[in-house]
């Protein structure tokens, strides 16, 4: 995996935590209906493989060939 694609794996899970955290504060302010649990699961599973790929990055960088 190149930097590049972690890069853009981080920032796409960035904006879906920015979604989130806006959609949240709106339903909290009774402006909005509050995120469908789906969005919540999918939000999940997007934040533990970015987390998964930052993780197997960190640890080849650790440990020299």
């Amino acid at each position: 995996m190149t930097d590049g694609f972690l890069l853009a794996n981080l920032a796409a899970a960035n904006q879906g935590i920015a979604h989130y955290i806006l959609t949240t504060l709106d339903a909290d302010a009774y402006l909005k209906p509050p995120p469908a649990v789906e969005e919540e699961v999918q939000l999940a599973e997007d934040l533990v493989l970015v987390a998964q790929q930052l993780t197997a990055r960190a640890r080849a960088r650790q440990s020299p060939d």
